[in-house]
């Protein structure tokens, strides 16, 4: 599990102008969906909303690649124009591996994704709740809508080409296998919450 409270400790010693870099190996490249969400979430930042210090991630493979996650962070942030909303990213890319169901009925996990950060991010502002420490205007828990997840899903099922129309009961999920797709990513979620 990628574990993100080292950077915590670092911070003391670490002097203006300083950038935290961690290594990850190709194995690991889930890592780099988890960073994006704790960093969006629990690094300090300025009264602009910009990181105090930058953050990278260093992809080790043949040819190494490097990540400069505080910028990716304030790019998505910038261009949704919502503070968090990299850490929502985060989670939609991460359910990509939560992928069996929505295969199975034909739903591309593109699909998903460009239909929930698509009209900037209307949907995917719809399926999150955030709920905001006042004291530390930091993310106490996120929540998944499962109501807005099964829209989405089921939004994104079309008709196959060449196919004779059926009963939409007869070929799409059954709303019982939606929601419990749906209290899994609730689980993933509060996965990434452990990490920090």
């Amino acid at each position: 599990m990628a574990q993100l409270d080292w950077m915590m400790e670092l911070d003391a010693e670490l002097s203006h102008g300083d950038s935290v870099v961690n290594f990850v190996s190709s194995a690991d490249i889930d890592k780099v969906l988890i960073y994006l969400f704790g960093i969006s979430l629990h690094r300090k930042r300025n009264q602009s909303g910009a990181f105090t210090r930058p953050v990278y991630v260093w992809l080790q493979k043949q040819k190494p690649e490097l990540y400069n996650m505080s910028r990716i962070i304030e790019s998505i942030e910038r261009y949704f124009n919502k503070k968090y909303s990299a850490a929502l990213i985060a989670i939609i890319l991460s359910m990509g591996g939560n992928d069996f169901l929505p295969r199975h009925y034909g739903i591309s996990y593109e699909k998903i994704l460009m239909k929930a950060i698509g009209n900037k991010g209307l949907e995917l502002f719809k399926l999150f709740h955030m709920e905001i420490q006042e004291t530390e205007e930091s993310i106490s828990s996120i929540t998944l809508n499962i109501d807005a997840y099964i829209y989405i899903q089921c939004s994104c099922i079309v008709k196959m080409p060449g196919k004779e129309f059926r009963h939409p009961q007869t070929w799409m999920p059954l709303e019982s296998a939606l929601r419990h797709l749906g209290s899994l990513i609730q689980a993933q979620i509060e996965y990434c919450f452990t990490t920090w």
